[in-house]
């Protein structure tokens, strides 16, 4: 993945060993973030633009948010 979905993808991913813990279904990130603060970690320029990339995640089963 390159681009905006790669970055965000990174962002996710690096936030694993901070606040991610084992559960049944997968890895658990206990810690609220708001699309403004991914797009502002990722240099991406809205808000809009992650949400529409966790959506594709979340219908590609990739995440699950709750």
């Amino acid at each position: 993945m390159n681009g905006k979905n790669g970055a965000v993808c990174a962002f996710i991913y690096q936030w694993i060993p901070i606040f991610g813990r084992k559960v049944k279904k997968g890895i658990l990130i206990d810690f609220q973030v708001t699309n403004d603060d991914i797009a502002g970690f990722c240099g991406i320029s809205t808000r809009n633009s992650v949400n529409r990339i966790l959506r594709g995640l979340r219908e590609q089963n990739v995440i699950s948010m709750v």
